[in-house]
């Protein structure tokens, strides 16, 4: 199973290690097609890479 977060939050991440997911067996790469203004959307937070429900 694989769980995919934008989180860059250090007790964010912990609790996924707590429980049981690890983050050194696989790269994701994300790629944002058609959303041109992102930053203008609610509940976008680019810099700490969490987004919210739009």
């Amino acid at each position: 199973m694989m769980l995919l977060t934008g989180s860059k939050k250090p007790e964010t991440l912990y609790f996924y290690e707590q429980a049981g997911y690890n983050s050194s067996d696989k790269t994701a790469f994300i790629q944002w097609i058609g959303m041109d203004n992102v930053s203008g959307l609610q509940g976008n937070n680019r810099e700490s890479g969490e987004r919210g429900s739009l």
